[in-house]
C-alpha cells in the first residue's frame, strides 16, 4: 500500500475523532455564562446560514461574519464561491478544521438544513487592535524623528489669556480644571469655556493626546499627565470632558492600575473632585465606524489651529484602535461599565439632542455628500443608518441620549444641541453665542468651589 494512502487512512479517522470530541464538548459546555469576565451573549454574535443541497456556501457565511465585525462583506459574498459538504462525520471534521483555519473566530454547528455560526466579536476586534498597534510601532521605527516630533505635540498645557504655556511654568495653585477632548478633535473645542474659566479666576489646563490609539493607551497618557500636574503642587482637579474623553476619565478613576475606584488620589495622583461629561458615548456610538472623514477633519483642524497637520501625524495618533473601543459592546466598554463608579467624586452628564433632524433631511444630506464629496455607496448607507439611529433616540447626531446615561448618576442635563456645538461655536466662530453646556459646567464648578470653601 502506498505511503500516502496509509497516511490518508489514519488522517480521516483522527479528524473525525477530534470533530466528535469537539461536538461533545460543545454540547456539555454549550453556553457558559461568562468568558474571561465577559457575558457570553456580549462576546458572540450568532447567526444561521441556510445550506444549499447539504453544502455550506462559504462566501455567504464569511460575508455575514464580516458585516457583523464592521467590515464590508459584499466582496467576500461576490468572490468566494466555495461550497463544502457539512453533513456526517467528514463534514463535522471539515467544520472543526474551518474553525482552526479562521483562528477560532468562527464556531460552526449543523442544525437540520442550516449551519449555526457563532462569531467571536471580541477576539476579532482584539486582534484588529493588536495588528494596528504593530503597524504604528513599525512606522515609529521607520520614521523615528517624525515619531518623536509628533510625540512632543501632545500633553497637558496651562491655558492662559495670552496663550498656552507648559505646565512646568504653572503658577502656584492647589486646584485646576482639566479639559479632555474626544475622538479626532484637532483643536478649537474649548475657547468659550476657557474664557469663562478665566473670568472666574479658575486655572484651566487642556490635554491633547494621540486620540485614535486604543483607549487604554490614551488613559495611561491622561494619568501620567495628571501625575505631572500633581508634581507641580496641584492637589485637586475637576475634569471636564467632551465625547470620548469621558471614557478616559472613567477608566482612570475605576481601573485598579490607577485610582482603584477612589477619586481622592494618592501620593502620585491628585484628587478628582468633579467629573463633568459632555456628550459622552458611555455605551458606545455606531458613528465610530465612520473614521476616514473625521480623521480628515482632525488634520484640517490641526492645520488651521496649530499648524501641526501631517500625513505621519494621522498614523502616530493611532490607526483606528479607538474606533474599535468606541463601538457598542466593545470589550473596553463592557469591562468599564461592569465596574462600580469611583467613590468620592461628583459626576455630571450633559447630553445633547437635535430637534429638527428628520429622516428626509438625513437622506438629502447624504445625497449631497455622495454627489459633491464622492463618498462610496457603502459609506453613504452607513452614514444614513447611523444618523437615523441617533436621531430616532433624540441624539446629538453622533451619540444617542440612551448611550450618555449612566446608572447611578442622577445629575443629568439634556440640552438642545449637536455633538460639537454643545460646548463650542464650531460653525459660527468667532461669535458671541454662549454654547449651552458652558453655563451648566460653570454652575457645577462654582458649586464645587463653594463646597470646598465651606469646609
Amino acid at each position: 500500500m502506498p505511503k500516502q494512502t496509509r497516511w490518508t487512512m489514519w488522517l480521516v479517522p483522527l479528524l473525525a475523532m477530534f470533530a466528535l470530541l469537539g461536538g461533545l464538548v460543545g454540547r456539555v459546555h454549550a453556553h457558559p455564562r461568562t468568558i474571561n469576565g465577559i457575558p457570553y451573549e456580549d462576546r458572540y454574535e450568532r447567526f444561521t446560514v441556510k445550506l444549499d443541497n447539504g453544502r455550506l456556501h462559504v462566501g455567504r457565511m464569511l460575508g455575514a461574519a464580516f458585516d457583523r465585525s464592521g467590515l464590508n462583506g459584499d466582496w467576500v459574498r461576490d468572490h468566494v464561491s466555495w461550497r463544502i459538504k457539512v453533513k456526517g462525520v467528514a463534514g463535522r471534521a471539515k467544520l472543526e478544521a474551518f474553525k482552526l483555519i479562521t483562528n477560532n473566530y468562527l464556531t460552526l454547528r449543523v442544525n437540520d438544513d442550516r449551519v449555526l455560526v457563532e462569531f467571536d466579536r471580541i477576539k476579532v476586534r482584539r486582534d484588529q487592535k493588536r495588528l494596528l498597534g504593530k503597524l504604528r510601532k513599525y512606522a515609529a521605527k521607520k520614521w523615528p524623528d517624525k515619531a518623536e516630533e509628533e510625540r512632543r505635540k501632545y500633553g497637558l498645557v496651562w491655558v492662559t489669556p495670552n496663550g498656552d504655556v507648559s505646565i512646568d511654568r504653572l503658577k502656584e495653585t492647589d486646584h485646576a480644571v482639566v479639559l479632555v477632548h474626544g475622538l479626532d478633535d484637532g483643536g478649537g473645542m474649548w475657547p468659550q469655556l476657557v474664557e469663562e474659566l478665566h473670568n472666574d479666576k479658575l486655572t484651566a489646563c487642556e490635554l491633547t493626546y494621540p486620540n485614535d490609539q486604543s483607549l487604554a493607551e490614551s488613559t495611561r497618557f491622561l494619568v501620567d499627565e495628571l501625575a505631572r500636574l500633581h508634581h507641580r503642587g496641584v492637589e485637586r482637579v475637576s475634569i471636564v470632558t467632551h465625547s470620548m474623553g469621558a471614557l478616559l476619565a472613567r477608566e482612570a478613576l475605576t481601573n485598579a492600575r490607577y485610582y482603584k475606584g477612589d477619586a481622592r488620589g494618592d501620593s502620585r495622583l491628585p484628587q478628582v473632585e468633579h467629573l463633568v461629561m459632555l456628550a459622552p458615548p458611555n455605551h458606545g456610538s455606531r458613528c465610530a465606524k465612520l473614521g476616514v472623514m473625521s480623521e480628515v477633519r482632525e488634520q484640517a483642524q490641526r492645520a488651521v489651529f496649530s499648524k501641526t497637520a501631517s500625513v505621519q501625524g494621522a498614523i502616530f495618533d493611532g490607526l483606528g484602535e479607538a474606533r474599535i473601543d468606541l463601538q457598542p459592546r466593545s470589550e473596553f466598554l463592557l469591562r468599564l461599565n461592569a465596574r462600580p463608579h469611583a467613590k468620592y467624586v461628583r459626576m455630571t452628564v450633559v447630553a445633547g439632542r437635535l430637534k429638527e433632524i428628520t429622516p428626509q433631511r438625513i437622506d438629502a444630506g447624504v445625497r449631497w455628500m455622495r454627489r459633491y464629496c464622492h463618498i462610496s455607496d457603502r459609506m453613504a448607507e452607513a452614514l444614513a443608518t447611523a444618523a437615523k439611529e441617533v436621531s430616532g433616540d433624540l441624539g446629538d447626531g453622533v451619540v444617542t441620549v440612551r448611550s450618555t446615561r449612566l446608572k447611578g448618576v442622577t445629575d443629568f442635563v439634556l440640552l438642545d444641541a449637536s455633538h460639537a456645538d454643545i460646548v463650542t461655536n464650531c460653525w459660527t466662530s468667532p461669535s458671541k453665542r454662549v454654547p449651552p453646556a458652558v453655563p451648566v459646567v460653570m454652575a457645577r464648578l462654582r458649586a464645587g468651589r463653594d463646597i470646598v470653601r465651606a469646609k
